[in-house]
């Protein structure tokens, strides 16, 4: 998985302030996450609209409770 660069994703939001960069994409709903500086990370696959695969949930309990 490849992700926007910090330049990237100045052109995107328009701010290089993370806070305001993180402000922006909350108000448009796109997924992102917090790396441990602080700083919003942005998958190039979700803004592409390709299939983006996510992380496990856990156990699915309710196939348990089918077999029972």
């Amino acid at each position: 998985m490849t992700f926007l660069t910090p330049a990237e994703l100045v052109e995107l939001t328009g701010y290089r302030r993370q806070s305001k960069q993180i402000e922006w994409l909350r108000s448009r709903r796109l997924r992102f996450w917090i790396n441990g500086l602080g700083h919003p990370v942005v998958s190039r696959a979700m803004l592409l609209g390709e299939n983006v695969v996510s992380l496990p949930q856990g156990p699915n309990l309710s196939a348990l409770k089918e077999r029972a």
